[in-house]
């Protein structure tokens, strides 16, 4: 069954005082609730690589967290899909994320999703 719900609220951007960029959908005008972020960091260390974590990060309900993951993705009738491998399925507890988007996030979150779900440079 996928996790699955309606974005009544998003924002795509950058945030400068912690250097990633995001995409972050919630359920609820407060921003509480139900919520889904994408997040990539702006420049990978030697850390990151060594950890795995030199590509983007899926934050569900702000507990949940998972690095890399999504092995297609979809924006189509208002709706986002983002269908994962299976070890983000098990952390995430779905094969998919489905969010319904609010009226005009379509655009803004098409031009984002490319940018943050880009796969890590291979290293030199």
């Amino acid at each position: 069954m996928p996790v699955a719900f309606n974005a009544v609220v998003f924002a795509v951007g950058r945030d400068e005082d912690h250097d990633y960029d995001f995409a972050a959908f919630a359920d609820r005008p407060d921003g509480s609730g139900r919520t889904l972020e994408i997040q990539r960091a702006l420049e990978f260390d030697a850390q990151d690589v060594e950890l795995g974590m030199d590509t983007y990060c899926l934050v569900l309900d702000a507990s949940v967290v998972h690095y890399g993951g999504v092995v297609a993705w979809q924006l189509a009738g208002g709706r986002m899909v983002l269908s994962l491998d299976r070890a983000a399925e098990a952390e995430m507890g779905s094969a998919h994320l489905v969010v319904a988007l609010p009226a005009g996030a379509e655009d803004a979150v098409s031009e984002m999703l490319p940018r943050l779900l880009a796969q890590p440079s291979p290293s030199a």
